[in-house]
């Protein structure tokens, strides 16, 4: 969540499962969605560069605005429904590392996969990286979005 430029709450925890809107901030979700032909590679934090756009003390290999930054030079696809008063957005593969993908043939990136290339793609259809959206219902702005997280292994979410 962001509110006036700056994490509504400071203590967010990147990477949550689950977001639980707050009053006057807004939440953004950028879906990381290729078609294979070109990536954007994921660039360090540099308050040198753009001093309003450092590092998360909380992850400092991320930008603070982003809560998960994910690159691994394979197509992917967004899944977006609302499901009740949730909006969850799923980011799934449509591709791997092999063929056909047009960056890893053509040469265009030097590395595929996980983890800068060190772990393989996981399959067609496996999930990059999903959140839950849920609306503000008075909860103290402090309240941890875990807090709401479904029990492992629940499908609650499903």
């Amino acid at each position: 969540m962001i509110k006036n430029g700056k994490k509504a709450n400071p203590a967010e925890q990147p990477g949550a499962d689950e977001v639980v809107q707050g009053p006057g901030g807004v939440i953004y979700v950028t879906a990381n969605s290729a078609s294979g032909s070109k990536y954007y590679d994921l660039t360090a934090p540099d308050t040198t560069q753009d001093p309003d756009y450092g590092p998360d003390p909380l992850n400092p290999k991320s930008h603070w605005a982003n809560s998960v930054e994910n690159q691994e030079h394979v197509r992917t696809y967004v899944k977006v429904q609302v499901r009740g008063n949730k909006l969850v957005v799923e980011n799934l593969r449509s591709g791997t590392c092999a063929a056909p993908n047009a960056a890893v043939e053509l040469g265009k990136v030097s590395w595929c996969g996980p983890n800068d290339g060190a772990d393989t793609a996981s399959p067609v259809g496996s999930v990059v990286d999903k959140v839950v959206v849920q609306p503000y219902r008075g909860k103290p702005a402090t309240e941890s979005a875990d807090a709401t997280a479904a029990p492992a292994g629940s499908d609650w979410l499903q």
